[in-house]
């Protein structure tokens, strides 16, 4: 019996167990997802691993592009549910145990979120007390010298009661993206040693096939290459480090509010909002995805305002697509149980299911752990947890503020300007980086190659970046343009690496 285990001080505990006598096999994920388990079954048994490649090679099966996960891919420029970008390797999803036994394969869900939760009100007070003490208490469980740093309040409480020596925070000659200025005197006024890393687009692109490889999937978040080289930077004197995964998801810290605030109109019946989209929808692509998130069809739900590539795009764009069923299958699994919530609860949920979990735990863990760091995540402490999915959203939210809750119970320890500081995102300069004619002539030339016409229209791919070099600041295009580009990377990367093996 072999039992291989992965768990972190804040209690989440992922685990892999195998019988070689009997050729059992019993999984557990931990719930939210931070460590990532793969599995397949063949002819000769189930075959798990914590990597795609370790799957792959102890199973044996042909290593196989899946088009419908490419289809997905291209929607929310990451990989939600149980897909993988191989066929027949699939994704144990969080809170889920997996048992193999006599040739019958079984998956059950444990754990998750109690969408069920009250909605109505909660006492302020109390809860700002509860959200402090189980962040401290999470923070104390944990032992690390060093600390992501941006301006934003996440890192900022993890510095600030983390007690670190050490801040690494992300540089850039683009000043607007920079954050390191307001970093590094946060950093000096609590006596840390700050350091920034500056990264310019040469640095960026030539990382992308290295931080793909790592990721076993394309480099749908553009994020990922400057979190990997921050942690490969941060590794050279750090072991482990605090970083602020999962406070946006759990406190709610996006901005929606276009969509919020129009939670008003939900309240049309529903059959009147179906046949807006149809009639009005064509007048402006804004329009278009705000009349579809409120048409009441989880299909669309909180799709309209995070989708990439919309259904009719993929068709013209791709060579082999089939996949509207999929994308359909795949919506209402993660509408499932949420459906009938106001829309606020229905963006924090989703968030949860689909970004938190396939893509910044994914970028978080994988490239943490290629540079030889462990990323200690305090806010994914179970208590934590399930205490924010006690506050409705409403409270959540102050005006445009987000994370209200949590600014509120740290802000007696935090300078105002942090405590009130707008959400920058991670900002990477990647559409200011494509305006330069050697980067856009280089993703030119990526996206011209054989790998690249196996899977798109060429024509189409040409149009686009045709359109992008007359309308630069086009926010959607460059993020196409991107998918695409990250994906052929992927695939030339990974079939020179997986030919070698």
């Amino acid at each position: 019996m072999t039992k291989i285990i992965k768990k972190t001080p804040t209690g989440a505990c992922s685990y892999i167990e195998s019988d070689e006598r009997t050729g059992a096999v019993t999984a557990e994920r931990d719930f939210p997802g931070i460590f990532p388990v793969y599995y397949t079954v063949t002819d000769t048994g189930c075959f798990c691993g914590y990597s795609i490649r370790s799957v792959l090679k102890s199973s044996g099966i042909r290593r196989e592009i899946d088009p419908d996960a490419l289809g997905l891919y291209l929607t929310f420029s990451c990989l939600p549910g149980n897909r993988t970008f191989f066929k027949n390797v699939k994704k144990l999803m969080p809170g889920c145990i997996l048992t193999y036994k006599g040739k019958e394969l079984s998956i059950k869900q444990v754990y998750n979120f109690d969408t069920k939760k009250k909605i109505s009100g909660i006492n302020k007070t109390s809860t700002e007390t509860a959200v402090r003490l189980s962040v401290e208490d999470a923070i104390r469980k944990c032992h690390a010298n060093a600390a992501f740093l941006s301006s934003g309040i996440d890192s900022s409480i993890l510095t600030r009661l983390g007690n670190v020596s050490d801040t690494y925070t992300i540089d850039y000659d683009e000043a607007q993206f920079s954050e390191a200025n307001a970093a590094e005197a946060f950093s000096k006024a609590i006596g840390a040693s700050h350091h920034r890393l500056n990264i310019s687009y040469k640095d960026y692109f030539e990382s992308i096939p290295e931080c793909s490889l790592h990721l076993e999937q394309p480099v749908g978040d553009c994020s990922y290459p400057v979190y990997y080289l921050l942690c490969k930077m941060a590794a050279k004197n750090n072991r482990v480090i605090f970083s602020g995964e999962g406070s946006d998801e759990l406190f709610f810290g996006y901005l929606l509010s276009d969509y919020l605030k129009f939670g008003w109109y939900e309240k049309f019946p529903i059959a009147i909002r179906k046949k807006l989209p149809e009639l009005f929808g064509g007048l402006h692509p804004t329009l278009n995805r705000f009349l579809k998130f409120h048409d009441g069809d989880p299909f669309d739900g909180y799709r309209g305002p995070v989708t990439v590539y919309t259904d009719i795009e993929k068709k013209e764009l791709l060579k082999d697509y089939h996949g509207e069923n999929v994308l359909r299958e795949l919506l209402y699994e993660l509408n499932d149980g949420i459906s009938d919530l106001p829309v606020e609860e229905r963006i924090y949920y989703f968030n949860i299911r689909e970004w938190l979990e396939a893509d910044i735990l994914t970028g978080a863990v994988k490239l943490s752990s290629a540079a030889g760091l462990d990323v200690l995540m305090p806010f994914l402490d179970r208590n934590v947890i399930n205490i924010a999915n006690t506050i409705p959203v409403k409270y959540q939210l102050h005006g445009s503020e987000t994370k209200h809750m949590l600014r509120e119970a740290f802000k007696d320890i935090l300078p105002d300007h942090i405590v009130h500081a707008k959400k920058k995102g991670f900002p990477v300069p990647v559409a200011a980086w494509m305006k330069n004619p050697d980067v856009i002539s280089d993703i030119r030339a990526v996206l011209n190659c054989p790998e690249a016409e196996q899977y798109f229209n060429k024509e189409m791919v040409s149009n686009m970046l045709d359109r992008f070099i007359s309308f630069p600041d086009d926010n959607w295009l460059w993020r196409k343009i991107w998918l695409l580009y990250s994906f052929v990377v992927w695939v030339k990367s990974a079939s020179l690496h997986l030919s070698s093996e």
